[in-house]
């Protein structure tokens, strides 16, 4: 699951790097559960702003 990366790091901007990686490897062995559900509701925390800020424009 690469494309999933970019998203992992928007998530967690803030960490350090060893951090970082050990809980992308952690997350990596849980994908199945765990991955999935952070990343869709990231996604759809990033949709729902977007649409919001177009309609409040």
């Amino acid at each position: 699951m690469p494309c999933m990366m970019p998203m992992t790091l928007l998530i967690w901007p803030n960490l350090k790097e060893a951090s970082f990686l050990w809980i992308i490897l952690h997350l990596h062995q849980q994908k199945t559960l765990l991955y999935a559900v952070a990343s869709q509701s990231y996604l759809a925390f990033v949709v729902h702003r977007h649409v919001a800020g177009l309609r409040y424009r």
